[in-house]
């Protein structure tokens, strides 16, 4: 098997191997998966990193909506069931309830949003960083620096 990463998490047994989560993917379905995007698309090898992060930046997306709509949206997991997606069987739905209750799950949620709160500047510039724009900004004439700047 190959770990992906997905930070560090405590070893829970009720955790792990979860493939829902998408935090295990086997060799075999990774070689499947790169069968079928080739069978569809003429990519060569040193592009399945990219492949696989697009692949993976969908999977957080979509993985993101449903947890949104159906499970943050109701308070029971009798409710989340009743409204479950229809496209995932019940019997699915359960392992994604069951990993999001959870409360080492519960405790990262938290983390993360007490650090989000904690931001002070929110990267809205795409893909190019702070350090770049500053930069292009130092070597303009009249570049005022903030008292950020200065420490």
């Amino acid at each position: 098997m190959e770990q992906e990463a997905n930070g560090d998490q405590e070893e829970d047994p009720e955790l792990n191997g979860n493939i829902i989560e998408g935090t295990i993917l086997l060799k075999t379905h990774k070689e499947d998966i790169w069968d079928y995007v080739n069978d569809k698309f003429n990519i060569p090898e040193r592009g399945q990193k990219a492949v696989f992060s697009r692949i993976n930046d969908a999977r957080r997306q979509y993985k993101s909506k449903i947890k949104k709509k159906h499970f943050v949206a109701y308070s029971t997991t009798k409710e989340r069931l009743k409204h479950r997606p229809k496209s995932i069987p019940e019997a699915h739905f359960r392992q994604p309830i069951t990993y999001w209750r959870s409360s080492i799950v519960q405790d990262i949620a938290k983390k993360n949003a007490i650090n989000k709160a904690k931001q002070r500047y929110l990267h809205r510039t795409g893909p190019v960083n702070f350090a770049r724009i500053r930069s292009k900004l130092v070597g303009l004439e009249g570049y005022v620096q903030d008292i950020d700047d200065e420490e």
